[in-house]
């Protein structure tokens, strides 16, 4: 049976690749996106099995429009990919509070709000799979961008309380943490305000600070959405991308480490 994907940052990077191979395998494919542009080519390829949306996560009312045109046209959402956000890079101590408001509001706030929309058509469906995108940086820890950083690891422990209070409701939950992929994440998708150039730049902290972690194939991150949305039994969390696992436990084992407990007399 085919199956009603809705997703949003459609048009551009992971997102266009994940709905590209949705639609060429047989799909439905709700592309949402600030700007639908980019997304004609494969309205132009894949017909009538793909809509594209106008829908800018930071607005209610555009949500609310977006997922209602989708709906008269496909009748259901199977699958959710919440993957609409983007970068911020800027010392914490110099970020400002407008920057730090907007990477929220995207990158968080939006997130909660298209979930908000979705999850009870998905009740009413009685089935549904919500998929939301975060990032490596939602479970390690990157200077430079600790907004960032900050925004994917709210979203994660928003997804971790929604997948405890639906477990019973027929609606699964995962949490994707890609890697570094061949995306325009660091440039286009991503915003780099001035800040004090006591602090290295951004190229310095990338080059410097950053692990020497390898840049992926966008490709290579579609097999795995794939099986993710095709599982009878998918994983909580599914993480994407090559060389991270060593950084991860390594992250991991680090916060344990630091955790003391105070134990009184």
């Amino acid at each position: 049976m085919k199956k009603v994907w809705l997703i949003t940052g459609a048009s551009r990077g992971l997102g266009f690749a994940w709905a590209k191979s949705a639609l060429a395998r047989g799909d439905l494919v709700i592309g949402a996106a600030r700007n639908i542009n980019n997304l004609d080519v494969l309205k132009q390829e894949y017909s009538s099995n793909f809509i594209s949306v106008q829908m800018d996560v930071t607005s209610e009312a555009s949500i609310k429009k977006a997922v209602k045109e989708g709906i008269k046209l496909f009748k259901k959402i199977d699958v959710l990919i919440n993957n609409a956000g983007y970068g911020l890079f800027s010392p914490v101590e110099t970020a400002t509070e407008q920057d730090s408001h907007n990477v929220f509001e995207t990158n968080f706030f939006g997130s909660l709000r298209v979930i908000q929309e979705v999850l009870p058509i998905m009740k009413q469906q009685k089935h549904g799979h919500i998929i939301q995108i975060s990032s490596i940086a939602g479970l390690v820890n990157f200077p430079g961008i600790g907004l960032y950083n900050a925004s994917k690891s709210a979203i994660e422990s928003l997804i971790e309380s929604l997948n405890l209070e639906i477990q019973n409701t027929g609606i699964k939950t995962s949490i994707v943490e890609p890697g570094p992929h061949a995306t325009d994440w660091i440039d286009k998708s991503s915003v780099s305000p001035e800040y004090d150039t006591s602090y290295p730049t951004k190229k310095e902290f990338i080059e410097k600070f950053w692990p020497r972690l390898p840049l992926s194939k966008t490709e290579n991150a579609v097999q795995p959405m794939l099986d993710l949305v095709d599982s009878k039994t998918p994983p909580f969390r599914l993480v994407i991308g090559d060389g991270l696992k060593k950084l991860i436990k390594d992250s991991l084992k680090l916060q344990i480490e630091n955790i003391n407990f105070y134990h009184e007399s």
